[in-house]
């Protein structure tokens, strides 16, 4: 045991020194172009950290699967602020139970996670909430190329310890989220994302029950579930106080005379091959 955690203390302080770089410097540019100076920016920064996650991680090839997850994310397009990223989710062949953001509107989910859901509600919820993340425009980006590569060889130090998922989470919680000063702290970031989760839904006719939902399953999950948790718990931590704030408001929502379905039974049908592949994995 002390073995491995020597293993991951190095681990962490290759990975601090990494990210330890200069401030970026501010740009002088007329607002109207700062703006779409930073957009192309972060565009480019995410495809190419989308590039780096697909040549480590295997991307599910279930068209009917794939295209019912993207579509879900698509119904949440008319209602963000930044319709101007071209938002795209990648569902990757992983049982790990996983969801993160990368810059530029990219969306991804592991197939355990999908797997580990009740009903189309939750998954909405998830998805719902990684668009929330991508709606904060970062205002110093312009250094970020140069810590992307050497986060992403970062990322290929933590794979042999952690696996492909936690190397992915460990991009995220390090590298991304490092890129930039004046970054909020995690809490706020997470809360926030909560808040426009609860808007999307809402507006796009998903029950913004599945959130709470979502949150009560990841909290009551069994010693087994939270083995394949553990990731996302690091970048998206759901805690009791967390719940209890979202709950707080969706009770403020106005849902009067408003009806929602979980849509369970058209859940189960498009993500049969999940259920029946990961009921085996987890036996």
């Amino acid at each position: 045991m002390n073995q491995i955690l020597k293993k991951i203390l190095s681990i962490l302080l290759i990975l601090s020194s990494l990210t330890g770089c200069a401030p970026f410097g501010r740009q002088r540019l007329s607002s109207q172009a700062t703006v779409s100076a930073q957009d192309a920016e972060e565009i480019s920064i995410g495809r190419q950290i989308h590039e780096s996650i697909i040549a480590r991680m295997p991307i599910y090839q279930n068209a009917a699967v794939t295209t019912y997850v993207r579509q879900i994310t698509q119904s949440f397009v008319p209602f963000v602020n930044r319709k101007n990223l071209p938002y795209q989710v990648s569902v990757l062949s992983d049982d790990r139970i996983f969801a993160t953001s990368a810059p530029g509107g990219y969306v991804y989910i592991t197939t355990g996670f999908i797997a580990f859901l009740d009903n189309e509600a939750e998954l909405a919820a998830v998805l719902a909430h990684e668009m929330g993340e991508l709606q904060r425009r970062d205002p110093k980006l312009s250094n970020a190329l140069k810590i992307l590569e050497k986060t992403i060889t970062a990322s290929s130090v933590v794979a042999p310890v952690f696996g492909s998922i936690g190397a992915l989470a460990m991009l995220g919680l390090v590298g991304i989220h490092s890129m930039t000063a004046g970054e909020p702290n995690k809490t706020k970031k997470l809360e926030r994302a909560d808040e426009l989760a609860l808007e999307y839904l809402l507006k796009s006719g998903q029950d913004p029950q599945g959130l709470i939902d979502l949150y009560y399953k990841i909290l009551q999950a069994s010693p087994q579930e939270l083995m394949y948790l553990f990731d996302y718990q690091q970048s998206r931590t759901v805690t009791m106080s967390r719940l209890d704030r979202v709950e707080s408001l969706l009770r403020k929502l106005p849902l009067d005379g408003k009806i929602f379905e979980t849509n369970r039974d058209r859940f189960l049908l498009m993500t049969q091959p999940l259920h029946n592949s990961t009921s085996q994995s987890l036996s």
